[in-house]
């Protein structure tokens, strides 16, 4: 890909399915990343805007997209950034920025907890014997 972006953010709703006069299936949607900085007097997270774009899935990565993506989670994606130029009803210019040709689409796993994950370790019974605490004693037999 020639101008190849990798983008992370939130779904800001749904992806929309649709095909094409052909059968050929497409999936739109809006993918919105917050920006901001760290406040060097409160150490706070500041939020200065969201970058919102849009997003053009085809083929299988539509259909899965569509299957699999809801509101809200935090999707991962590669593609193409491409600007688009364009005039509103009204007369006023406008552009937008859409990530096209993509190449891989899905959760992004990293925001999302193991399943099972406990903040700290499960307390351990003063009656639960490590066995593999102490090595075997001479006379002991071997464990296999």
């Amino acid at each position: 890909m020639a101008n190849s972006i990798t983008l992370n953010g939130r779904l800001t709703a749904d992806p929309e399915l649709r095909f094409t006069s052909n059968g050929k299936p497409v999936a739109t949607f809006t993918v919105a990343d917050d920006y901001g900085h760290r406040d060097r007097n409160t150490k706070e997270w500041v939020k200065d805007g969201t970058t919102f774009l849009s997003v053009e899935v085809w083929d299988h990565l539509a259909e899965e997209s569509a299957e699999k993506l809801s509101k809200g989670q935090a999707v991962v994606v590669v593609g193409e950034v491409r600007q688009r130029h364009y005039e509103t009803k009204a007369g006023e210019k406008r552009s937008v920025f859409e990530v096209k040709n993509v190449s891989a689409v899905g959760p992004l796993l990293r925001r999302y907890p193991p399943k099972g994950f406990q903040s700290s370790p499960p307390p351990q019974s003063q009656d639960m014997a490590d066995p593999w605490g102490e090595a075997p004693g001479p006379s002991s037999e071997p464990p296999f």
